[in-house]
């Protein structure tokens, strides 16, 4: 469906990011996302006459060795059909 980005300049673990779905008003639609890429897919199909807004809450943090080091930033998607 599309692709969240999220970039981060350290080097080894603490450069790497991992996607998460945190929380939304999905109307009962299942969103996956993949973990490593950032690709978000919907498990049916969006009918704005149930449903004209969606909103998803996705999470990318790195994976830092220490859990106190790790650093996230949450971004909120918002679907409204029309």
């Amino acid at each position: 469906m599309f692709n969240a980005n999220a970039t981060d300049s350290d080097t080894g673990l603490d450069g790497q990011l991992e996607y998460t779905i945190t929380g939304g008003l999905n109307g009962g639609i299942d969103f996956t996302i993949d973990l490593q890429e950032g690709q978000v897919f919907v498990g049916a199909e969006l009918d704005r006459e149930t449903r004209d807004l969606y909103v998803l809450n996705l999470t990318v943090k790195d994976k830092a060795l220490q859990e106190s080091d790790r650093r996230s930033t949450t971004m909120e998607v918002i679907w409204y059909f029309t």
